[in-house]
């Protein structure tokens, strides 16, 4: 008897020196990596690489990124801030009409009502022109322009009301715009005139790779690309 217990005495001992060199083990190792609280909404706003922006905008590897509009996420946050409260003002006004509607009928016609009522009419006419002014002018801003090697041909890609929107022209389809209006930006207004379509254009000298880029777009100096390309075609 004396020996079993002398037995399980060691297991005893055994066991929790087992348990101790685990418990040292796992406390040795180094510690995880945890981003910190907020990392990932610092990773959103990061600065993408051309690589990222190129598979984002489903665009091959092999074209160049001549045009990046830096504030291309402010564009974005504000085309969804307002269409969002388009829709909140449409919405808080339908749902007022509808409770006015079952409001007696002394209340519904009263000159008092009738003011309130043209007021909100005002605000929400005033608003939702508002919201369509700022859409506007996103369409207008590219947030990228790449060009097509070898080729005069560009894409843009923009901002449209339900997503991103792209459209191509060539070298030389683009001027200068009327500046005229109660937008921003008159300088730097460009009109995009192909044989399809016609589009107004916002785009800023500083967010082109090089101020030769944007000549050679406009038409105002030789692209030496093409020029390589015909050299080697003789």
């Amino acid at each position: 008897m004396a020996l079993l217990g002398h037995l399980r005495g060691l297991c005893v001992v055994g066991t929790h020196l087992r348990v101790s060199l685990v418990r040292l083990h796992v406390l040795s190792r180094p510690p995880r990596y945890s981003p910190p609280t907020g990392g990932r909404s610092l990773y959103l706003w990061t600065k993408p690489s051309q690589r990222d922006l190129k598979i984002a905008d489903d665009i091959p590897d092999t074209y160049d990124l001549i045009y990046r509009n830096t504030m291309g996420r402010y564009v974005l946050g504000a085309q969804i801030i307002t269409l969002l409260a388009g829709g909140a003002v449409l919405l808080g006004y339908a749902l007022l009409s509808e409770y006015e509607h079952f409001e007696g009928e002394v209340t519904k016609w009263s000159p008092t009502s009738r003011a309130t009522d043209d007021q909100e009419v005002i605000y929400a006419a005033f608003f939702v022109l508002f919201a369509i002014s700022i859409q506007t002018m996103i369409r207008r801003v590219p947030i990228r322009i790449y060009k097509v090697p070898q080729t005069p041909k560009y894409i843009s890609i923009n901002y449209g009301p339900f997503g991103k929107q792209r459209f191509s022209f060539k070298r030389g389809e683009v001027f200068h715009g009327k500046e005229t209006g109660f937008l921003p930006w008159k300088e730097n207004r460009y009109v995009v005139q192909t044989k399809k379509v016609k589009r107004n254009l916002i785009m800023l000298e500083t967010y082109f790779r090089k101020p030769a880029d944007m000549n050679i777009m406009l038409g105002e100096q030789k692209d030496p690309d093409l020029e390589e390309t015909s050299s080697r075609n003789i």
